[in-house]
């Protein structure tokens, strides 16, 4: 442990970091940003501690304890885990944050906040592909010195499980989204501390993180300077409906055989139960996301009335810069991981699926063939080739080109 890694905090008190050799940038953490009183609880900000021991990873959220490793097959190259990657995950002490900063002497840094992605169930801050040292140290080698900060927020059924009975047990919808937020205003309280200028915050994500990003243009308080979704957004993956929310909670209460419990009873042992049957008792077929709750996320977003919804956040009032685009075959995950494309005869299937979801619009369904090349002959392969780039010029490419023209 070097001297340069610890240092006085006004409001946390003395903080242990972590000096990496291989990059000389200096990290904090696992540096928890709330407490939990329960799974389902609103988070609550941290004001102050008497002392940060933040010199190895925080325990993640709850999530299928092979997220990393299923991650890594889709991206350039595999990364090497941390040796004290963390082998034990938590329901109430997961929602931490890692601090990385150039130095303990810059003051006044600009600040770059990241989201993870995952489909809002699975990733984790201390994930090597997040691991903010290498970018940090790039900063500094183009003399553009940043700090970098990576959260952990709840995912899965303690992160977006709702219903009406939840609602009316005071348990409010979205905790996952609500998390990103309380970090963020961690961030405005505590950053100063580091080095970091709290009025030049930007907000990154990718994927789910992405769609968090812009959702967290809703607040109608200004919590960072600029916005970047990286390969997602709200029209990629829409919210879920309240009917669509209830059916979610009737099958999880089902699995668990808790449907003929009272419903104070049925919510303590929700509460309760063990966090890996959370993981192991849910059918995969259950949907679990962000839902319309008029706060967080404040309608549906479609490309109709894109514009008018944009001009409705109140971030669009405050977030000075929106940075959006596409990367090529965006999508290509979902291509490799969805069941159906992986079924022999791919591109009659694809072509039968889609006459019939374009049955009164014809020309525009050969048009789309036509498009991309896919015709019954199509061998499988090239199929999946050619709906990978679709799916990614519409779950992709057309959002962020309309997001910035609605911006």
């Amino acid at each position: 442990m070097s001297d340069s890694a610890s240092f006085k905090h006004p409001a946390l008190g003395q903080v242990r970091g972590k000096a990496r050799d291989d990059t000389g940038v200096v990290q904090f953490l696992g540096i928890k940003y709330t407490n939990l009183k329960d799974r389902f609880a609103p988070a609550e900000l941290i004001e102050e501690a008497h002392g940060v021991d933040a010199t190895k990873y925080g325990l993640p959220v709850i999530s299928p304890p092979d997220s990393c490793d299923s991650e890594q097959k889709f991206i350039q190259e595999t990364l090497p885990k941390p040796a004290d990657a963390p082998k034990v995950q938590s329901d109430i002490d997961g929602l931490n944050l890692n601090v990385t900063v150039p130095s303990l002497q810059e003051k006044n840094l600009p600040v770059l906040v990241f989201i993870h992605g995952g489909g809002f169930r699975q990733g984790a801050n201390w994930f090597p592909q997040f691991d903010f040292a290498q970018l940090v140290k790039f900063g500094v080698e183009k003399d553009m010195p940043f700090i970098g900060i990576n959260i952990n927020y709840r995912l899965g059924l303690p992160g977006f499980l709702t219903s009406s009975e939840l609602k009316e047990h005071g348990y409010l919808p979205n905790n996952g989204i609500r998390d990103q937020t309380v970090a963020l205003k961690w961030v405005q309280k505590h950053i100063g501390g580091f080095g970091g200028d709290p009025d030049n915050v930007t907000l990154m994500g990718q994927s789910a993180g992405a769609i968090s990003t812009i959702y967290q243009l809703n607040s109608s308080e200004p919590l960072f300077k600029r916005a970047i979704p990286l390969g997602g957004s709200p029209l990629l993956l829409r919210p879920m409906s309240s009917e669509t929310a209830e059916a979610s909670y009737r099958a999880v209460i089902s699995a668990f055989g808790l449907a003929d419990l009272p419903p104070a009873e049925r919510l303590d042992r929700l509460r309760t139960l063990p966090p890996v049957e959370l993981l192991t008792k849910i059918p995969p077929s259950v949907q679990m996301g962000p839902v319309v709750d008029g706060e967080t996320v404040l309608e549906a977003h479609d490309f109709d009335q894109l514009k008018e919804q944009v001009e409705r956040m109140p971030g669009a009032k405050w977030c000075r810069e929106l940075l959006i685009g596409c990367c090529a075959l965006d999508v290509s995950i979902f291509a490799y991981t969805h069941p159906r494309m992986a079924q022999s005869a791919l591109a009659t299937a694809f072509i039968t699926s889609l006459t019939n979801s374009l049955s009164k619009y014809p020309t525009l369904a050969k048009r789309l063939l036509d498009t991309y090349g896919i015709t019954p002959a199509t061998p499988d392969p090239a199929a999946l080739s050619a709906l990978t780039e679709l799916g990614s010029d519409i779950s992709a490419r057309a959002p962020a080109r309309a997001y910035a023209a609605a911006w």
